[in-house]
């Protein structure tokens, strides 16, 4: 089973979480987990989204994941995600929260 890479927190910089929080596919995936407060299924947290090819939503895990914003773990078949808010807060304060605060409904 193919286990997923997770940057330390130290090594997560601000233009890499800039850049993955351009896309409003995973802007919203962020807002999603960032409500449930919890893990989620890669279904659960794409909830809302329409038509997201499995492509797409492979790739925007993996640029959120890459960006430091979120861990992934495998548990069976399914794959758990969660935001990693407190320690990009540690590390910027106020960016995420700002971000995600900022963030219409709809997106």
């Amino acid at each position: 089973m193919k286990s997923f890479l997770h940057p330390n927190i130290d090594e997560v910089a601000l233009p890499n979480i800039l850049h993955a929080l351009g896309d409003s596919k995973r802007l919203q995936i962020v807002r999603n987990l960032y409500k449930a407060s919890k893990q989620l299924t890669c279904m659960e947290a794409i909830e809302g989204i329409d038509n997201l090819p499995l492509a797409t939503r492979s790739h925007s895990f993996r640029v959120l994941r890459e960006s430091g914003l979120i861990r992934s773990e495998k548990r069976g078949r399914e794959c758990l995600n969660n935001l990693r808010f407190e320690e990009i807060e540690g590390k910027f304060p106020k960016v995420l929260s700002n971000i995600i605060r900022s963030i219409p409904s709809e997106a």
